[in-house]
């Protein structure tokens, strides 16, 4: 993960950043996006964006199951180093 490799693994704790694991935002997605999904728009607020993982994951299980469903996103990122994977 290259915005884990700019932050550096050992200064996690310090930079209090945590990056949501690929299998964990599926099944988090699975929670939020049921397959008797339908709407015609969706708002998120990601006030952890990281490099967007969870986000990306919740829209693409949207546009699985409800195609036409506009996605509006808020990603909000206070590390500066990863702001250009949002």
């Amino acid at each position: 993960m290259e915005a884990l490799d700019k932050i550096g693994r050992e200064n996690l704790d310090v930079s209090e950043q945590f990056f949501t694991a690929s299998t964990v935002a599926s099944v988090m997605a699975d929670m939020l996006v049921g397959r008797d999904f339908c709407r015609k728009s969706v708002r998120l607020l990601d006030p952890g964006a990281g490099t967007d993982i969870l986000s990306v994951t919740v829209i693409d299980r949207i546009k699985e199951v409800s195609p036409d469903t506009s996605v509006d996103v808020v990603a909000v990122e206070k590390e500066p180093s990863t702001t250009p994977f949002l």
